[in-house]
């Protein structure tokens, strides 16, 4: 912050040519990877999520999808030097999806019943910022313990 006021206070004494080549300096500052231009809504959950779980450990599992129901799923999971959450997987089952994109992501989560059968976990992807750099994130929920006999639909979308 300090740095940009900084800036703006010597782009504002230095008016002509240097005035524009501090203003171009400015801007990529605050406009640049990583930041949030067109961007400012948060991440938002919807439906019958009851928690979002922001788990910062990547899963061992090389899978891109996930639905766990129960604690052995769960731990085998992650890796064992990861800090996970409590979770009653007797109330509630963990749903998991991966999203990817460019720079920030901002993804809108919701979970819904479809057909009386099944829960539909879609994600709505909207991306931040003015890089080129590859993001992959993983949206954790929990939701109401899945029922017997129900499955899990999937559904990422780009916005």
């Amino acid at each position: 912050m300090c740095l940009k006021l900084e800036l703006w206070i010597l782009a504002i004494k230095m008016r002509g040519k240097n005035f524009v080549f501090i203003s171009a300096v400015f801007g990529l500052i605050n406009f640049g990877c990583g930041k949030r231009p067109f961007c400012n809504n948060a991440e938002k959950t919807k439906g019958i999520i009851t928690e979002e779980i922001n788990q910062i450990c990547f899963p061992e599992v090389s899978s891109k999808q996930f639905l766990v129901d129960d604690d052995s799923t769960y731990k085998a999971t992650f890796s064992k030097g990861c800090e996970l959450k409590n979770i009653d997987f007797s109330r509630y089952t963990l749903l998991g999806q991966s999203i990817t994109g460019a720079c920030e992501l901002k993804p809108t989560l919701e979970v819904v019943i479809k057909n009386g059968n099944s829960y539909c976990y879609r994600i709505e992807v909207k991306e931040c910022g003015i890089c080129k750099k590859f993001v992959e994130k993983y949206c954790w929920v929990t939701v109401p313990k899945l029922p017997t006999g129900w499955q899990v639909i999937y559904e990422t979308k780009k916005k």
